[in-house]
């Protein structure tokens, strides 16, 4: 379904183009100006810690806006999410947290623009076309859109979805378990176990997912872990509809655990194909979307030490 709904958007897109081209034949076109909802604050110039002025943006951002309105443009509220995004990422975390909760207290007080404010949060923290995802802010928005008794059920059935998964998988929580069949047709549960764990989530005829296997098992130092059964390599396929995912697999090295599940994804955010996850021993998710580099030198570095 997603690839049919892509497909969609492609050709919308190439229609959209096509006539922006035909019209630019008459036409120059002017370059598109964004009208803000209002005009977004500067951190005071006397201030010259980075940390301080990324701070003071987040603090600061949204005391212009004005939210005695009903409702606001989504398409301009967007744009002011998705501004507020950029000091977010260099911010200090208590700030960030801080300032996400205040400003989901004043929303909660106008569902119009809780719902609004959580489809911009969607789409510049969590959506696909998002530049940065940050979950633990993005699951704040959602807490409350759910909790919103003025908001339709309707309008929650979504959002409610990804607050299962998203919840149940956020970096510092429980590794959840999970079913899937194995490539030898046995029913098998996932249960993190007190070892270095890494799980791949990808589909084997995913060329993304094949170069990030071979990462993988091209790692001398990770496949001597795995052998010697320090670190447990995991490759799960989200899905049961490829009847061939078995022979697909098939060359994949025997000390990996590899299957396939049809419910994990009710369990796990898995918003990339492959997402990867390190767990700890200590069962807790150390690290999520990540590259297959980044899985593999941290869990090195972390039995080196």
């Amino acid at each position: 379904m997603k690839y049919s709904v892509m497909t969609y958007v492609f050709v919308a897109f190439l229609v959209v183009i096509g006539a922006f081209n035909a019209s630019s034949q008459e036409t120059q076109s002017a370059p598109m100006v964004v009208e803000t909802l209002f005009e977004y604050p500067s951190a005071p110039e006397e201030m010259q810690d980075w940390t301080e002025r990324n701070n003071w943006l987040v603090e600061n951002f949204w005391k212009p806006f004005d939210f005695k309105q009903k409702s606001v443009g989504q398409f301009q509220l967007d744009h002011a999410f998705k501004t507020w995004t950029y000091p977010m990422r260099f911010a200090n975390k208590e700030v960030v947290n801080k300032s996400v909760d205040k400003l989901i207290a004043t929303l909660a007080k106008h569902p119009t623009l809780l719902y609004q404010f959580t489809r911009s949060a969607e789409n510049n923290i969590y959506g696909s076309q998002a530049e940065v995802w940050i979950d633990e802010v993005y699951v704040k928005f959602l807490n409350a859109l759910i909790k919103c008794k003025k908001i339709s059920d309707i309008r929650k059935v979504r959002y409610q979805s990804q607050l299962n998964s998203l919840q149940n998988s956020l970096v510092g929580s429980k590794a959840q378990k999970f079913d899937f069949i194995d490539r030898g047709g046995k029913s098998i549960t996932f249960s993190p176990e007190a070892k270095y764990t890494i799980i791949e989530f990808g589909h084997s005829d995913c060329s993304d997912c094949q170069i990030a296997r071979i990462h993988l098992e091209t790692n001398q130092k990770l496949q001597q872990l795995s052998k010697d059964n320090q670190v447990l390599v995991y490759f799960i396929i989200p899905d049961l509809d490829n009847e061939n995912w078995v022979q697909q697999v098939s060359d994949y090295p025997h000390h990996w655990t590899v299957g396939a599940s049809d419910s994990v994804e009710e369990v796990y955010d898995i918003r990339l194909s492959p997402t990867f996850y390190l767990i700890g021993p200590d069962r807790n998710i150390l690290l999520k979307n990540v590259t297959a580099d980044e899985v593999v030198n941290t869990v090195i570095q972390l039995l080196e030490q």
